[in-house]
């Protein structure tokens, strides 16, 4: 990360996040209606309920790149587990589609250690295996 720093490289990060289609702030700044004495806008309150969208994307110190976002609809499961969704095949296919020829050239890219950014293609050997499993 130094070295690329030093030689002026671009450093890409990403991840994604889910958020409820519902979300809101639970304390908003609203202004007075002088007319009804009420408050015109606001927010309500996260309910945690309803769809959920996961969102990809990423960006760096320029802003994000474009053309490399992506948001859709968790179809199964609950948000606090869209990884049913947001796995390898999904990540690999964003990356390769949309991240890859929107990136600067010679740039590093930072991601986390979620489970669905490397995978193993075939299966890792096992201390429990048996004598006929290491064969095959």
């Amino acid at each position: 990360m130094r070295c690329n720093r030093t030689e002026g490289k671009p450093v890409v990060y990403l991840d994604e996040a889910w958020a409820n289609v519902h979300d809101g702030k639970s304390r908003a700044w609203v202004e007075a209606d002088k007319t009804t004495g009420g408050t015109i806008g606001g927010v309500s309150k996260p309910s945690d309920k309803g769809e959920h969208l996961i969102i990809l994307h990423a960006g760096g110190k320029d802003g994000w790149i474009p053309c490399c976002d992506w948001v859709f609809k968790a179809e199964k499961g609950s948000a606090a587990d869209y990884h049913q969704e947001m796995n390898a095949e999904n990540f690999e296919r964003w990356f390769q589609e949309r991240l890859l020829p929107a990136l600067p050239a010679n740039c590093l890219i930072v991601l986390d250690n979620g489970s669905y950014h490397s995978r193993y293609l075939e299966e890792q050997l096992k201390q429990k295996w048996q004598k006929a499993q290491l064969k095959e």
